[in-house]
Formats: C-alpha cells, sequence, structure tokens
C-alpha cells in the first residue's frame, strides 16, 4: 500500500479491507468514514448518532494492533502509539494507517487498523462492534513471511440480552510463507458457531467447548484456563514441511515456533494473526484485533 491517501484507500477497497465497515455503517456514516480514510477530513475519528428507541445502554470495546512484543522489541518503541488504536466506549470511528518499518529483522510495507462501534440501523439489530488490522509485505527474518495479514472481528450485542455473536469475515492471509515453503492455512471462521442459546455465555457453552476441545484431540483441559478458553481459527497448516505442523503452528528449525490466527475468548474475543516465539525475536506478535462490550440493565 501506497502512503499517497487516496490510493491506500483504493487498496484498502481492493483488499476488502471496508466491507465490515460498509456491512454495519447506513450510508451517510459510511460515506463520513471513507472521508476521513482520505484524508479529506481533519482527524481520525467520527462519531455516530446513537438510536434512541431503546432504554438500554451499551459500552462499546474494541481495539487493534500491527505488533506487539512480550519485552522491548526496538520496533515497539519506533512505532509508540501508532501500533495500537482503542474504540472509545461511545463508540464511533477510528483508524490509523502506517507506513513500512524495518527493525532488528522484522519490517513490513505498509500497515492500517480501524475500529468502529455503533447501534445497528436494521430493525431489531442490536450494538455493532468492529477491529480490522492489515499489515502487507511482513517479513520476520526471512522465515515468516506474507503478501498480506488481515485480521477482522464484529460483535453484535442483541437488543435483549448481553451476549454477542461474533464473526471473523474477511480474515485470511494470502501468499504466506514459512521457513521458505508456501504453506496453506485451514480457516474455520464458525469455530464460535452461532450465538450460544439461552444467552449463555461462550465458556459456558458446550458446543463451542466442544469444538474447541476437537482442536486439542478431545482434550478439553488443554484448552485454557479458569475464566478463558484459547484456540485457532486455523485447523491445520496444508503444504507445511512433513513433522512440523501440528494444528495451527508450524516448527521451524533452527528459528522456532510460529502460531497462526490464534483466538482467545475470555470476557472478550482476542485475534492475532501471527505470533512467533524465536530466539531471534523473542514473543512477537503481528495483525491483531479485540471486540466485545456490555450492555445495561
Amino acid at each position: 500500500m501506497g502512503s499517497d491517501r487516496r490510493t491506500f484507500f483504493n487498496q484498502l477497497v481492493n483488499v476488502g479491507a471496508l466491507s465490515g465497515l460498509a456491512a454495519m455503517l447506513p450510508s451517510d456514516a459510511l460515506a463520513q468514514v471513507e472521508s476521513s480514510i482520505r484524508g479529506e477530513t481533519s482527524g481520525t475519528g467520527v462519531e455516530f448518532q446513537a438510536g434512541a428507541d431503546t432504554t438500554r445502554t451499551h459500552t462499546f470495546h474494541a481495539h487493534a494492533h500491527i505488533f506487539r512484543s512480550d519485552s522491548d522489541h526496538a520496533l515497539t518503541r519506533e512505532l509508540g502509539n501508532q501500533g495500537f488504536i482503542r474504540l472509545p466506549e461511545g463508540g464511533g470511528f477510528r483508524s490509523q494507517f502506517v507506513d513500512g518499518h524495518q527493525s532488528n529483522g522484522i519490517s513490513f510495507k505498509s500497515a492500517y487498523m480501524h475500529v468502529a462501534g455503533t447501534r445497528s440501523s436494521k430493525a431489531g439489530y442490536g450494538w455493532v462492534t468492529l477491529a480490522t488490522s492489515v499489515l502487507t509485505g511482513l517479513n520476520v527474518h526471512g522465515m515468516v513471511m506474507a503478501d498480506l495479514v488481515f485480521a477482522q472481528l464484529s460483535t453484535e450485542h442483541p437488543l435483549e440480552g448481553y451476549v454477542p455473536s461474533v464473526t471473523f469475515l474477511g480474515t485470511r492471509f494470502e501468499n504466506l510463507r514459512i521457513g521458505g515453503r508456501e504453506v496453506e492455512p485451514v480457516f474455520d471462521l464458525g469455530i464460535c458457531g452461532p450465538k450460544p442459546d439461552g444467552d449463555k455465555p461462550y465458556l459456558q457453552d458446550a458446543k463451542f467447548l466442544n469444538r474447541v476441545a476437537q482442536q486439542y484431540h478431545g482434550d478439553a483441559a488443554a484448552a485454557g484456563q479458569p475464566g478463558k478458553v484459547e484456540c485457532s481459527l486455523v485447523t491445520h497448516v496444508a503444504k507445511a514441511t512433513p513433522g512440523t505442523s501440528f494444528g495451527h503452528a508450524v516448527e521451524v528449525a533452527g528459528f522456532g515456533k510460529v502460531s497462526l490466527a490464534k483466538l482467545a475468548v475470555d470476557h472478550a474475543f482476542h485475534l492475532t494473526m501471527v505470533s512467533v516465539d524465536s530466539s531471534q525475536t523473542g514473543g512477537v506478535h503481528f495483525g491483531g484485533s479485540g471486540s466485545n462490550g456490555n450492555t445495561r440493565p
């Protein structure tokens, strides 16, 4: 993606980065957002008018990140506040574009994030929250490379009840290479399934927990810890070197472990597209989005 805002906007459209916004926003609000992304208005935020046909109030929660590390990696310091955005509790829209960076063997050509939250304009629908993170030209020490890393997470909280539905539409890799070999992650974007029956929390929903357990060969206890479940949107990695791939993870000899599309579910949903654990990098993570919220009373 180029640094020219109009060219950049067209490239976002081409990779589908704005499709989630188009699905959740009425045409006038979408036009405001598109104008903001193109740089035609000052700032990177847009506020939306909330519907007034309900006595309930909703607090939004969404964030997105380009990069984070478990230790003090130089790229974290270089990106500073550019590497992370958070949605205000009142909703609206925030976005951030970042030109290419290169630091200590890690580089990307460009990156973009946005978060949005609003009451749905569709009759009978509740509050919709979206978090999107896009990286192009990712290169981690020549061992993990991708033309495109696209993370998108959306939740919809109902007008009645408290538990949201969640989707990951558009989430994908393009031309992903691990250890010098082109691989094809196989996604299950429906891992969370439909919203649990009876407004039951996901961590108490047997159907969701059973789907997660299948990723651990039926061992539900291995899927997480009290109050948290960890799984992946990737069921397995096709075309990886035989004997190196285990579910969503690939071991690269002499380098370390690469994990794809990790999903953590606790009080919210947290998606991380690429995690690398290596002596060369430490623990580093790319392309993340998170979303939830709460409604009262």
